[in-house]
């Protein structure tokens, strides 16, 4: 999971009461306007982004993406990633799958 993510700016809030056991989490996640350079995730598992709010940019392995509201991204969340908020806060749907959780 996204653990430590409030540290560096970011908000979010799981959308189920519990994900114990799950290979799914589901949260509302809002981006930052700003975060720091060297802040960058890597965890296992895919990660799947669906802009709700706001423009995201979002940095996955050597590339960069734009996302406006109802676009989407799926990455393979063991390569290095961040997100910020373009012009401001945005919020998205974020749902991270991780295989090693065992129902």
């Amino acid at each position: 999971m996204i653990r430590g993510a409030t540290s560096f700016g970011y908000d979010y809030q799981s959308l189920v009461q519990n994900s114990t056991g799950k290979h799914m989490s589901p949260f509302l996640f809002t981006f930052p306007a700003q975060v720091l350079k060297e802040v960058v995730f890597e965890h296992p598992g895919e990660e799947m982004i669906f802009v709700l709010s706001g423009l995201v940019e979002i940095e996955v392995g050597e590339e960069t993406f734009e996302l406006r509201p109802g676009d989407c991204i799926y990455f393979d969340s063991r390569l290095r990633h961040r997100g910020c908020g373009k012009n401001g806060e945005a919020k998205a749907l974020v749902v991270l799958y991780d295989p090693s959780n065992r129902k």
